[in-house]
């Protein structure tokens, strides 16, 4: 039998509202056992603005991890971010409303965390462009 302890944290944003859901999962493996964090995840930002980059805090007992960063419109249909992979990412000047997963790999077990990132629109934002 296998254990897998999987946290998966989903966050949605529906105009400038944001909500959250975390879920933790336990299941049964061999050697591959770890945990996997957000940090900077949801965020608020001004149009034409750089957020802040996200990190992935990995715990266990795996030496080595891959990651895969990958960003999504609408929380179904999702895109590699291409080169991105490593723990930290750095996103772009955005425009609008976006998500982001990172898939973590170790010993060939995937987790995956999620961060939403909500664009205000010019009009709500102070001047200087930051919030």
């Amino acid at each position: 039998m296998k254990l897998i302890k999987r946290i998966s944290i989903m966050a949605i944003a529906i105009l400038s509202v944001q909500f959250a859901f975390a879920q933790t999962e336990n299941v049964q493996t061999d050697a591959s056992y770890f945990t996997v964090n957000i940090i900077n995840g949801s965020q608020t930002v001004c149009y034409n603005t750089v957020p802040a980059p996200i990190t992935i805090s990995v715990q266990g007992n795996v030496t080595k991890y891959d990651y895969q960063w990958q960003s999504s419109a609408d929380g179904i249909t999702w895109t590699d971010l291409k080169g991105e992979k490593k723990a930290v990412f750095s996103p772009p000047v955005l425009t609008s409303s976006i998500i982001y997963r990172c898939l973590v790999n170790g010993g060939g077990t995937a987790t995956f965390s999620v961060a939403a990132i909500t664009v205000l629109p010019p009009g709500d934002c102070p001047s200087g462009g930051t919030k």
